[in-house]
């Protein structure tokens, strides 16, 4: 059993990584880890996803940019990123989306079969003005492909050589 879930999880992976290169203003830098095995492939999944936040900037507060749906989507990412399926709420401080230098966040949402979740790149600000620094990279993922019900996912957003850039590591439970 722990053996056919650890090759799934890899094939996803090479799957995803080689596909990264015919989806156009689609980039992959996510850690994937092999699912925890059960014992039980037909065991019921649970019905939440962990999302944590890190941002590793020193001087600069980020806006996380999340976006999530459960519902059947047309045009993926483009349908995602709407004012609709925008979360703030109980993310950062006081619920505002933003994450202070050198901190982090964490939030259960509800999961589905059709669970896309995303992250405009997030808006890097000055901590003490509120300035826009720039924006990190433009992230989604897909429940079907994934798994990602009952999993984590960790966005990491920090600054690099040409500015901010967001990671992701999709930790399949």
């Amino acid at each position: 059993m722990a053996t056919r879930n650890h090759l799934r999880a890899a094939v996803w992976l090479v799957l995803l990584t080689a596909s990264s290169a015919f989806i156009p203003g689609c980039s992959f830098d996510i850690v994937a880890t092999a699912p925890v095995p059960d014992g039980d492939d037909e065991a019921p999944r649970r019905v939440t996803v962990t999302v944590r936040f890190r941002n590793l900037a020193v001087s600069e507060a980020v806006d996380v940019g999340l976006y999530v749906s459960n519902e059947v989507l047309e045009e993926i990412p483009e349908d995602l990123f709407s004012d609709e399926n925008r979360i703030t709420a109980s993310i950062g401080v006081a619920g505002t989306g933003i994450i202070e230098p050198l901190d982090g966040d964490v939030i259960e949402l509800d999961c589905s079969e059709n669970l896309v979740i995303g992250i405009d790149g997030g808006s890097f600000l000055d901590n003490e003005t509120g300035e826009a620094r720039g924006m990190g990279t433009v992230r989604w993922l897909r429940e079907g492909p994934l798994a990602l019900c009952g999993g984590e996912i960790t966005f990491v957003y920090l600054p690099d050589s040409a500015g901010f850039r967001t990671t992701v590591i999709v930790d399949g439970r």
